[in-house]
């Protein structure tokens, strides 16, 4: 299976639940069908991926992990706030010696991060709020020059302090684990600086350290493949409901609340019915959409957490199609942005190139 981008995972799902023109009207005395190939097919796919992953496996033998007081995302959401000042005229990118990168370093001393309060959806207010993806690309980049020119300036020291810093920040958004957004960019973040700095460390001679980080490139690697699979396919096949069984598999019985949590809002839409994209219609089977909001009720009565609880209820009463496709479409807009220039974009021509 190729590696899907975090761009491609994004463009996936809008493609799958966006420009719905009408909706299919069920045929009459239409039952409940049987499991059909695709159904089985995807359910049977996702039952060896219920366990929660330890995406940071590793990262300790090559990474200083801080200790520090505090919590890490109010360093973090800072970034957004900066980068309207500190972008660069007619680019998407910032200075890497400005503030942002600071706060990135500042971040990187405190052992906690709770990004809940800054980028997690306020059920209440029925709004969401995702993470800006260009301006992490943008302030991603720009730490990773700054490491960049300091190791060629000769400043070894302070050039692994800023590498390891930009590993302690995919750390903090992967352990974090509050949406599937943010484990997507902490994974990325991960995979574009475990790879340049074990090429540091190597030159360094610190083999033994530059081994464990190109280990570490290649689970996060593999990861990201998993992480794809599932978003995109086992919960992202709307089509005929494909991914219903697999979605309410996943709110069952996956022990990974984030995958839950995604499990709840695409069951929120297919209890409205399939979006169909090719044809641009909403596809209605009542007994399937039935299946789909029972779903949904267990979970708002028996998860064991008690926001999923709420997130399922939640569901029920405000996730439609239309707003998923919507959630979708600022994250497809915020990636487009960043397309011309982003390192992502050559491996999205290769892709496409072998499909």
């Amino acid at each position: 299976m190729p590696r899907a981008s975090l761009y491609t995972i994004i463009a996936f799902m809008f493609a799958c639940t966006c420009s719905l023109a009408g909706d299919a009207e069920p045929e009459k005395g239409e039952e409940a069908p049987k499991m059909t190939s695709r159904q089985r097919v995807l359910l049977e796919s996702v039952k060896p991926l219920l366990e929660v992953i330890d995406t940071n496996e590793g990262i300790e033998k090559f990474v200083t992990l801080p200790t520090g007081g505090g919590n890490a995302a109010q360093h973090y959401a800072k970034l957004e706030i900066l980068y309207p000042k500190e972008q660069l005229k007619g680019s998407f990118h910032v200075a890497p010696d400005g503030q942002g990168v600071k706060e990135i370093l500042e971040a990187a001393k405190i052992k906690d991060c709770s990004l809940s309060p800054h980028f997690y959806p306020q059920m209440e207010a029925g709004t969401s709020k995702q993470p800006d993806l260009v301006v992490f690309q943008a302030y991603l980049s720009a730490i990773l020059d700054h490491a960049e020119a300091l190791a060629k300036a000769g400043q070894t020291k302070s050039a692994d302090e800023v590498y390891n810093s930009a590993m302690v920040w995919g750390w903090h958004f992967t352990k974090d684990r509050s949406n599937l957004v943010t484990l997507m960019i902490g994974l990325s973040i991960e995979r574009k600086t475990s790879e340049p700095y074990a090429k540091f460390l190597r030159r360094n001679l610190l083999f033994k350290k530059a081994k464990a980080a190109d280990e570490f490139c290649k689970r996060t690697k593999d990861i990201d493949r998993t992480v794809a699979a599932k978003a995109q396919v086992f919960l992202g096949d709307f089509r005929n409901f494909n991914c219903l069984y697999s979605a309410i598999e996943v709110a069952k019985n996956d022990k990974d609340p984030l995958w839950r949590q995604e499990a709840a809002m695409r069951l929120g839409v297919m209890r409205h019915g399939a979006p169909d994209g090719m044809r641009k219609v909403l596809v209605k089977n009542k007994p399937l959409q039935d299946m789909a909001t029972a779903a949904l009720v267990e979970m708002s009565q028996k998860d064991k957490a008690p926001w999923i609880r709420k997130l399922a209820a939640w569901s029920v009463q405000h996730i439609t199609p239309e707003r998923f496709a919507e959630m979708r479409r600022q994250q497809l807009i915020e990636s487009l942005k960043e397309k011309s220039e982003s390192g992502d974009q050559g491996e999205d021509k290769e892709e496409a190139k072998k499909e």
